[in-house]
Formats: structure tokens, C-alpha cells, sequence
């Protein structure tokens, strides 16, 4: 009996016209409606969390390419610094022998031919001997104007190493912030993953729904059997609808999005491991400049080694650590479609109960 005025208290008043049958089937929808409610809430939390990884890992993603492009371009200033330095180093070279040396009688009018050819450092270092005995530098720099053309290409050498090593600065400072950021979201995503599942409630949830329907399935075939047709034609429409509906919930495999999880956490630990040597690698690069290398003596060959493998070695884990924030913002993608289909089934299951 208090189960009866449970029902009648709850239920609409044209309970009390219903058989046994309608009554057992307006208790079976109650129970469902019960145990199938708020699943699309508790879902949409870990949709909205999911979503913000998603973000996340596209910021870390951007940013770790943005980082290997800012370092390849990086790269690419020294290599122009280096050959700028190289041209200098010839220019100086060159200039020394000049002033040692004086120029023979017989060679004046090879001289002046070879002053007015165009300016080009491999052919004056490898034509210097024989066109130059002696260099009497006063006399010379009447005759010609190669020692002006030796100072005006310095000149355009030191621009372009200063140029570049402004640029060489610039780029490798945003390539360690960049890698830095890249660092910083892999972790984040990592520790979202870790909270994007599906917990033990929520499953119970599901399956205590799923479970209602079996009782709700007896009651509708009774109440076609018994009451035939005089059986309450809404009430079988709205057990029919959620027998449809919520029915659904067997063709989702929940165990799905904690798969995805785990997967975008394991991308994005990794992910942040490899950010974190990349961004020291990258200061390790900065350190020094380039164009305060001395790349004449032993030391400065070994310091010019050291910092190319450093700006190489955070290139290539920039690169790795960019790749695993793309693979956790697809399995984010993967994660956030499947949430949304299981929501889509809830929704439609709760919206059936009511």
C-alpha cells in the first residue's frame, strides 16, 4: 500500500484509472526516469574539460612548430654570421700581405688590370702571388683602389654579421619561449587527462539505467498483453521511446574515452619531458654569439661545435615535442566526439522519460 501512494503521489492523476498492468508500467517508467537522470550532466562536465585540453594541446601544438621554424631560421643567421666572418677573416688576410709586400716595376700595369676587374676574394687569394712581389703602400694607394675595395667589403661583412646576429638573438630567444610554452601546455594536458574519465558512479549510472529497462521492457509487454486495446496508448509510447532511446547506451563502449585519456596523458607527459630538454637545449644555443667566436683557434672550433649541436639538438626535440602535442590534440578530437555521442544518447534517453 505505501508503495501504491508513493506512485499516486507522484504520477499524473490518471493513475488511478490504470490496471494492474498500467500501474506496474508507470512504476517501471518512474524507476527508469530515476536511475537514467543526470547522466548527460555528469557527462558535459568531462566534455567541457576535454574541450579545454583540446584547446590547450592546439596552443602547445602552434607553439612547438613555431619554436622549430623560429630555430631552423636561427640556424640559418649563424650559418650567415659564420660565412660573413670567413669573408672577413680573408679580407684581413689578404690586407696583411698587401702591407708586407711592395709592388715590382714590372708588374704596375698588371696591377692596375687586376684593381679594375670585379672584386672577388677567391681570385685575388689565389692570383696574390703572382701578380705581387713587394707593396709600397703609399704608391699603391695612389695607383688603385683595392685597398678601398678591401674596406668597403669589411665593412659590408661586418653589416651583415651584425644583422644576422641581431636576428640570431631575436630567433632564439622566441624559440626558447615558444618551446618553453610548448612545455608548459603538455603538462597541463596531461594533468586534464588524468581528470577526463569516466569514474565508477558515472559507469554505474550507465549500467543501472540499462538495467531498468529490462524491467521496463516486462511491464510494456504486460500491459500490451493483459489490457490489449484498452492499454493506455501514452503510456506504451513513452515506454516504447525510452526502450529506443535509452537502449542506445549498449552500443556505447565507455571504457573508449578513459582509453583516449590515458593515451593523451602518456602524449603529454612525454611530451613535456621533451618540451623541458628542448628549451634547455635552446639556452644552451643562445648562450653565446656567434660572432664572439673565434672560429681561428682550437677553442673556438670546439665552442662553435658545442652551441651548433645544442641549436640542432633543441631543434629536433622541438620538433618531437610539437608531434606528441598534435597527437594528444587528436585524441582529444577523438576523445571530445565520443563524449558528445554518449551525451547525445542521454539526452534523448532523459528526454524519452519525461
Amino acid at each position: 500500500m505505501k508503495k501504491l501512494a508513493v506512485i499516486f503521489a507522484v504520477l499524473p492523476f490518471s493513475a488511478m484509472a490504470q490496471t494492474d498492468a498500467g500501474l506496474e508500467l508507470m512504476s517501471a517508467i518512474s524507476n527508469s526516469r530515476e536511475k537514467c537522470s543526470n547522466i548527460s550532466a555528469d557527462l558535459d562536465s568531462i566534455r567541457k574539460l576535454v574541450g579545454a585540453e583540446t584547446a590547450v594541446n592546439a596552443v602547445g601544438t602552434v607553439a612547438g612548430v613555431g619554436g622549430v621554424v623560429s630555430g631552423v631560421a636561427k640556424q640559418q643567421a649563424d650559418i650567415k654570421i659564420a660565412k660573413a666572418m670567413g669573408e672577413k677573416s680573408k679580407i684581413e688576410s689578404i690586407r696583411g700581405r698587401l702591407q708586407e709586400q711592395e709592388l715590382s716595376a714590372e708588374n704596375q700595369d698588371a696591377l692596375q688590370k687586376f684593381a679594375d676587374i670585379d672584386f672577388n676574394l677567391s681570385k685575388i687569394e689565389s692570383d696574390l702571388n703572382k701578380v705581387f712581389v713587394h707593396v709600397d703602400m703609399g704608391k699603391y694607394r695612389q695607383q688603385n683602389t683595392m685597398a678601398d675595395k678591401l674596406d668597403k667589403q669589411e665593412s659590408t661583412a661586418d653589416k651583415r654579421i651584425a644583422e644576422n646576429q641581431h636576428k640570431s638573438d631575436v630567433l632564439g630567444g622566441v624559440r626558447t619561449g615558444m618551446f618553453a610554452t610548448n612545455t608548459a601546455t603538455n603538462v597541463a594536458g596531461a594533468v586534464m587527462s588524468s581528470k577526463a574519465t569516466v569514474d565508477a558512479t558515472l559507469d554505474e549510472k550507465v549500467r543501472a539505467c540499462l538495467g531498468s529497462m529490462q524491467a521496463l521492457e516486462t511491464a510494456h509487454n504486460r500491459m500490451r498483453f493483459e489490457d490489449g486495446e484498452n492499454a493506455d496508448t501514452d503510456l506504451l509510447n513513452i515506454a516504447e521511446n525510452a526502450l529506443e532511446k535509452c537502449g542506445q547506451y549498449k552500443n556505447i563502449n565507455m571504457t573508449s574515452i578513459n582509453k583516449l585519456s590515458k593515451g593523451s596523458m602518456i602524449t603529454g607527459s612525454v611530451g613535456a619531458v621533451t618540451g623541458a630538454a628542448a628549451t634547455i637545449a635552446s639556452i644552451v644555443g643562445t648562450s653565446k654569439k656567434v660572432s664572439n667566436i673565434d672560429f681561428m683557434t682550437e677553442e673556438g672550433q670546439k665552442d662553435a661545435k658545442k652551441f651548433d649541436n645544442a641549436n640542432m639538438a633543441s631543434n629536433a626535440l622541438g620538433g618531437v615535442t610539437a608531434a606528441t602535442s598534435l597527437v594528444s590534440t587528436a585524441l582529444n578530437a577523438k576523445q571530445v566526439k565520443d563524449v558528445k555521442q554518449i551525451i547525445t544518447v542521454a539526452e534523448e534517453c532523459e528526454g524519452a522519460l519525461h
